[in-house]
């Protein structure tokens, strides 16, 4: 009992003993929960003077002091003794003077603690505004384009170029951009990529490109306050004054058209290199005449109707000319029989066209002055022992001269060639070459050097063979000399004699046996044609039956024919 009545008397007193400890320890100024020793800030002298140097780290905080705020007195952000009472956010702390709030609060996307300018332009991604920072614009401070004016500093303002460069279009003077109505789309023209004004790329339109010479003409040139949009395909309207002060040639005086581009090209007045002279002519430039100046032929001034008559320009050349000599050789002044405007020394006549001796083989080869060496073109004989005399004169193989050939050259020779001679045995003479003739050379049957009035008999040039021929014996078997009787001019050996020609025509077997079967004795005219003189030892031989014993005839035709003994009548 005296336990029990002692635990409640403790139960009893122990809130008390709470309460009364918990009044020893006085609430911290700095608001509810902040436990930290007042030491780590204070000195213990007299009114709780901060120390140089805190013993604290901001870090703790979740709020650590970088840049600017590491310099800053705590009492300037913390305005009370409550230190908990404060934002962490940069507008709690900055109000917003500058924007009124059109960037929105989230200072950090332009500045940064260590300085409010430090990062404006870097930091800022002025690309998700729809108007990117290039050029001359990524080297501008903030204030160059946000100025004070009525409506937004920052949020809603005009991306035109002329909502800021107003002053600059109207001061403008090089060229004139009011005077000559230019367009306040300065993109038309200029590039924010570009640094300066001055590198304007205003893309010509395709009605008139700039090329040559107008790529670097300044504006003003063509476009002046009088003519802000000229005629851009007249030239005359720009060059009008050149065309009237063009003195070489005179413009003017010779008519000329007032279309630039006839002569001209864009690139240069003084090369007038664009005139084309074979579509807007009738005289087409080719050879020389394409590198000659314009005042070499029109050194008169006259251009239109202009002769194209080569000696109206070359009479002194064709007067001058000595090889050969021109005027001498009475040439026609038409000189592109024999020239061409490649060249003077190129020439080109046709022999085959105005001529009736056409030019071929050696002769096509041949130098003018080789034919016509006396300065005579007109009436030349075209005979050729006229220029070859020296030629048939010395000829030794054959001698021409002994063997008195004509002088008509073309009869065996031809302009390809003296050693080819062709001449024509078959049309010429009455001795044709056929067979083996046809390969043999004039000097095997002409080595007497006799050509006109040749024996044409064979034996003429065959006598040799005939003697020394044994098989047969030609001499001993008194054969005539008419070779042609059994040779042809394809070979001595393919004999061909007509034996039908005789009294005895060769039939049956007869036409099978060899000459000399029958003419063994080498008799050949008068030779025997009975059949007995060649067949005696056939009858005398016979059994079947015994021609002999039977006291048959010698007449063996009178039972055999010439197509076999067994063919019995």
């Amino acid at each position: 009992m005296k336990n029990l009545m002692f635990i409640l008397i403790i139960i009893i007193l122990i809130p008390g003993m709470r309460t009364a400890h918990t009044q020893q320890r006085p609430t911290s100024p700095h608001g509810k929960g902040f436990t930290r020793e007042c030491s780590q800030c204070h000195t213990t002298a007299r009114g709780w003077q901060l120390k140089d140097a805190l013993d604290f780290d901001h870090g703790e905080t979740g709020f650590p002091l970088n840049g600017q705020h590491q310099s800053v007195a705590c009492r300037n952000c913390h305005t009370d003794l409550i230190f908990a009472n404060i934002g962490v956010m940069c507008a709690d702390c900055h109000p917003d003077e500058v924007h009124h709030g059109e960037l929105g609060s989230d200072c950090e996307r332009c500045h940064h603690p260590v300085d409010w300018q430090y990062s404006a332009s870097r930091t800022y991604d002025h690309q998700q505004t729809g108007f990117p920072l290039v050029g001359r614009h990524a080297l501008l401070d903030c204030g160059a384009c946000h100025v004070a004016q009525e409506g937004d500093l920052f949020s809603g303002r005009s991306t035109t170029c002329a909502s800021c460069h107003a002053g600059d279009f109207f001061a403008a003077r090089s060229p004139d951009h009011v005077n000559l109505h230019f367009s306040t789309d300065c993109e038309s023209c200029h590039s924010a990529q570009h640094t300066v004004w001055e590198q304007a790329r205003f893309t010509h339109p395709a009605t008139f490109p700039l090329v040559g010479g107008h790529r670097q003409t300044d504006c003003g040139t063509c476009h002046n306050p009088q003519h802000p949009l000229p005629q851009a395909e007249d030239c005359y309207a720009c060059h009008e004054t050149d065309f009237q002060h063009a003195k070489n040639p005179d413009h003017l005086t010779a008519g000329f058209p007032t279309d630039c581009t006839i002569c001209h090209n864009t690139f240069d007045f003084e090369e007038a290199t664009a005139f084309d002279h074979t579509l807007r002519t009738d005289f087409p430039l080719e050879g020389r005449h394409r590198q000659t100046g314009c005042l070499e032929c029109h050194g008169d001034g006259v251009f239109n109707g202009k002769s194209t008559e080569c000696v109206i320009c070359h009479a002194g050349a064709y007067q001058q000319t000595q090889n050969p000599d021109h005027l001498a050789a009475q040439f026609p002044t038409t000189c592109d029989i024999c020239h061409t405007p490649t060249g003077w020394e190129q020439t080109t006549f046709d022999h085959n066209t105005y001529t009736s001796y056409p030019l071929v083989g050696f002769h096509a080869q041949a130098d003018c002055n080789q034919c016509h060496t006396d300065g005579v073109y007109t009436g030349t004989p075209t005979d050729c022992a006229i220029c070859h005399e020296t030629d048939y004169q010395q000829t030794e193989d054959p001698n021409h001269t002994d063997a008195g050939f004509p002088t008509e050259c073309a009869l065996c020779h031809d302009p390809y060639g003296w050693e080819g001679a062709v001449f024509d045995h078959n049309t010429r003479t009455d001795f044709p070459l056929v067979g083996r003739h046809t390969g043999v050379a004039c000097i095997q049957c002409h080595a007497d050097g006799v050509y006109d009035g040749k024996p044409d008999d064979c034996y003429s040039c065959h006598a040799a063979e005939y003697e020394t021929t044994r098989d047969p014996d030609h001499q001993a078997a008194g054969f005539s000399t008419r070779c042609e009787f059994c040779h042809s001019p394809f070979g001595w050996e393919e004999g061909h004699f007509d034996h039908n020609s005789t009294d005895f025509p060769l039939i049956g077997r007869h036409r099978n046996a060899d000459c000399g079967d029958c003419h063994a004795d080498n008799i050949y005219d008068g030779k025997s044609t009975d059949c007995y003189s060649c067949h005696m030892e056939d009858y005398l031989n016979a059994d079947d039956p015994d021609h002999v014993a039977l006291n048959y005839p010698t007449d063996c035709s009178l039972c055999h024919t010439p197509h076999g003994w067994d063919d019995d009548r």
